[in-house]
């Protein structure tokens, strides 16, 4: 990234990039547990198996005074990443008997949800570019044109296309 920080994107015009990166379980789980370490709260532990057909199953212990109890919602995964031109994660809590308690998960999911990620409804949207880790990389967000997101046991793909327009 430091080398796209030093090119100015001038030079680049018309260049187009695609590609499909590959995000295996272990790093979703490295990733949510260490955000969960350097926040104290009520959530515990959080637990995430990626399944095929976009699906997650995620398991969240939460503390509930002395005790913990896990929830495990199934989340669906949204392809399109792009909205209203922002690049965007969205995730549909399926489970049944989640859904109906989405305001209760709402509490818990304040403690561990960084910025830019909220609760709407049924629904889990991830703003990337209103993440704060991501500050420094959101001029080079208007050159994302396509971004799609999958899944298969045990891995997220990535499909992007990047394009330099001429402008």
């Amino acid at each position: 990234m430091n080398l796209l920080k030093a090119v100015t994107f001038g030079d680049l015009r018309g260049a187009k990039i695609a590609g499909k990166l590959p995000v295996a379980n272990r790093l979703v789980n490295t990733v949510l547990g260490e955000l969960i370490r350097r926040r104290r709260g009520r959530v515990n532990q959080v637990d995430v198996a990626i399944r095929e057909n976009n699906r997650l199953e995620i398991g969240i212990r939460v503390a509930l005074g002395p005790f913990s109890k896990w929830l495990r919602p199934e989340l669906k995964i949204d392809r399109r990443g792009i909205w209203d031109g922002s690049p965007m994660l969205i995730l549909e809590i399926a489970s049944a008997r989640y859904g109906a308690l989405t305001s209760i998960i709402e509490l818990f999911a304040k403690e561990l949800l960084p910025d830019g990620v909220r609760l709407a409804g049924r629904q889990i949207v991830v703003d990337l570019t209103s993440i704060p880790a991501m500050a420094p990389y959101r001029a080079y967000f208007t050159y994302l044109k396509g971004l799609q997101i999958t899944s298969e046991a045990g891995r997220l793909w990535v499909d992007f296309e990047l394009r330099v327009t001429n402008e």
